[in-house]
């Protein structure tokens, strides 16, 4: 396995204009992934914020979210394995139980 990791460090090829690695190109994914990850924590943190005020607006926020996990969860299963895929379903339960739960709470008022 070392010398695999090694060789993806080591060997560089020419992509679009510049040269990097197979580790480049990992690294790099493994950052965007990492950054995408944070923006929608801090778009459902937002979002949490007005729900009972921004109803409409909020859901039709977080139900493409809501789709986009359930995308990521079968991209997990399809290409990863399955601690991504049940992460990703986990994220979409919580999401769909942000929507319902500001449902009840403003039935109660």
């Amino acid at each position: 396995m070392k010398t695999v990791v090694q060789s993806m460090k080591d060997v560089r090829a020419p992509f679009i204009g510049s040269t990097k690695s197979m580790a480049d190109n990992y690294n790099g994914n493994g950052l965007i992934i990492f950054r995408f990850h944070f923006l929608v924590i801090v778009l459902l943190w937002v979002s949490s914020l007005y729900i009972s005020s921004q109803r409409s607006l909020i859901i039709r926020i977080l139900f493409p979210v809501f789709l986009l996990y359930l995308l990521l969860s079968l991209i997990d299963l399809i290409y990863l394995f399955l601690f991504p895929t049940i992460l990703s379903i986990i994220a979409a339960v919580f999401i769909v139980m942000g929507i319902f739960a500001g449902t009840k709470e403003q039935k109660a008022y």
